[in-house]
């Protein structure tokens, strides 16, 4: 085909070859303006030359004095035969006419001057490459952003270590966006050690706070601590700093000793990262430290504590993403105080900004609470189907246990509907891989829901000697003290001792994926497993009192079958 579309454009004038090439580096629909721009020929001369390209069929004319290549075809076999010389310096010509042409959107100079980096036009393509991911992330575009700081990076090459390290921080902004965790840290780790070689402080901090930035989760791997980071925050924090810095590293610092024996004191360190913002007068910076300081003090006697923090957050001028963050966490706390009707109208404002915002990270977390509701009032159909959505938007994310929230909303509706039989190898076989500690309590109680106590057992002996103090013991806890009432393994009694200060509370997984009512519940089936039946049955009936107030139908049904074999 190629072939033959060439020599149908050599048997053309030559004049009329020459507009042609020119008009295929512009793309399939060619302005009449751009080419006579490009090639500095008049309107009237333009459309004289091109008559035979329009009369032998490879060129349409479009309305306005447009024209528009036949099919794709022609135009690629046009450009292909330009040759990678000529084709750069066509873009370079083009890229530096369309400049002085009114209404040109950056990402078309972008392309022109990336393609013609070689041949001159490097600067202007990162200066345009620049300006198109921003517009891109502006307007909501983050892949085409990723793409855009990509091409800068590409056309700047090395020989500009500093703005190169200023770039890549852009790239790693971009990348966090869209759930590219690896992809980001890749970029900034680069970033980091450009601007830690030529001392560009200002570069350094933006590197390496980029993932304290506004978030509904921490993008470390669960359970893991990057020492190299703490060292190399902590070390900034020694430096002479301004308050705004300084609470942008103690936010980040506090969130990457989460998971480290030191988590206390990150916490502690992200409340003062939260009074300096408060001091800086920046609304920003304080939702920020904020939100940093939520997801650090993310335990479970820290439940006020935290939702004061999302509260001030609401209070504050945010843009949709931060509004979005704040929701989301508030969500969480109003279905833990049963608050429905407050829960109703955040998950409705939480929707639309979804829709604004069209961030997958925002959507499938929006989702994700959602499904905490939906189980919580038993509605499996609808919970299962917001499972199914929400994993499908964050599959694409690089991150660690992508299914892990799925899964367990898919549990919690299936144990609701008695159909754990359905589900309970694959929990048990995924609990097994090395990134899904958080599952492994719900497989041992899927186990025992069918009725495989031996499987059981030998899954709380092996998995349940350490139940961590982080944002999955909210139900964790609470599942292991489902086996633990049935099999005495964990031990009942810590267990019961751990969750007796949270009696008022309905149980939610973190942010959401799963409500399984009042703490009371399990409660109630741990004080009868160590022989405090009538602690039992005061538990069981504060739970069902719950359930009945709140129009909790599933869990009424449960709290009464529970009272009924205590009264038994």
């Amino acid at each position: 085909m190629r072939e033959v579309i060439g020599r149908r454009v050599a048997r053309l004038p030559e004049e009329t070859r020459a507009l042609l090439e020119a008009a295929a580096v512009l793309g399939r629909e060619v302005s009449l303006d751009a080419l006579e721009a490009a090639c500095g020929v008049g309107a009237d001369e333009v459309m004289l030359r091109l008559e035979p390209a329009v009369a032998t069929g490879l060129l349409v004319e479009a309305p306005g004095f447009d024209y528009r290549f036949s099919h794709a075809l022609v135009r690629d076999a046009l450009y292909a035969g330009l040759g990678r010389v000529r084709a750069a310096r066509l873009h370079l010509r083009t890229g530096e006419a369309l400049e002085t042409l009114a209404g040109v959107e950056a990402s078309v100079l972008a392309h022109h001057f990336v393609a013609a980096a070689r041949a001159g036009g490097a600067a202007k393509a990162v200066e345009y490459a620049v300006l198109a991911a921003r517009q891109a992330a502006a307007g909501c575009a983050y892949d085409e952003a990723v793409e855009w700081w990509g091409r800068a990076l590409a056309a700047l090459g090395p020989a500009d270590p500093a703005r190169r390290s200023a770039l890549l921080v852009r790239r790693g902004e971009a990348l966090r966006a869209v759930g590219d965790v690896a992809g980001a840290r890749s970029a900034l780790e680069e970033a980091i050690g450009l601007a830690a070689a030529i001392g560009e402080r200002v570069t350094l901090i933006e590197a390496v706070t980029v993932f304290g930035g506004m978030s509904v989760w921490n993008w470390r791997h669960y359970g893991v601590v990057d020492d190299e980071s703490v060292a190399l925050l902590e070390g900034l924090l020694k430096e002479p700093l301004g308050d705004a810095e300084r609470a942008t590293l103690l936010g980040t610092l506090g969130l990457e000793l989460y998971y480290s024996p030191r988590r206390a004191e990150g916490e502690r360190l992200a409340a003062d990262g939260v009074r300096l913002a408060r001091r800086t007068g920046d609304p920003r910076l304080l939702a920020r430290s904020l939100n940093n300081y939520v997801m650090a003090a993310w335990v479970s006697e820290r439940e006020d504590e935290r939702r004061r923090a999302v509260e001030e957050m609401l209070a504050l001028p945010l843009d949709p993403t931060a509004e979005a963050v704040a929701r989301v966490f508030r969500m969480a706390h109003l279905l833990r105080a049963g608050e429905f009707a407050e829960w109703d109208r955040d998950l409705a404002r939480c929707a639309r900004l979804a829709d604004e915002i069209k961030r997958p990270e925002m959507t499938g977390m929006a989702r994700i609470a959602e499904a905490a509701g939906r189980t919580m009032r038993g509605d499996w159909a609808e919970a299962e189907r917001l499972a199914e959505e929400f994993t499908a938007l964050i599959s694409g994310f690089s991150m660690w246990g992508l299914d892990y929230p799925g899964l367990v909303t898919l549990y919690t509706c299936r144990r609701g509907q008695g159909r754990v039989d359905e589900i309970a190898d694959r929990l048990v076989s995924r609990a097994h891989d090395a990134d899904m500690v958080p599952l492994r309590a719900v497989a041992a109680l899927a186990a025992l829901d069918v009725g495989d106590a031996a499987l059981a057992r030998r899954l709380a002996e092996r998995w349940s000697g350490e139940i961590r103090d982080d944002w999955t013991a909210e139900l964790l806890v609470v599942v292991w003290g489902h086996v633990a009432a049935r099999l005495g393994v964990p031990d009942p009694a810590a267990l019961y001792r751990r969750l007796a200060p949270y009696t008022e509370r309905l149980v939610v997984s973190g942010m959401g994926g799963a409500g399984w009512g009042s703490t009371h519940l399990v409660l109630a089936e741990l004080a009868d497993a160590t022989g405090e039946r009538g602690l039992a049955l005061r538990h069981a009936r504060r739970a069902h009192e719950t359930h009945l107030r709140l129009g909790l139908d599933h869990w009424a049904g449960e709290s009464t079958r529970l009272l009924a074999e205590l009264e038994g």
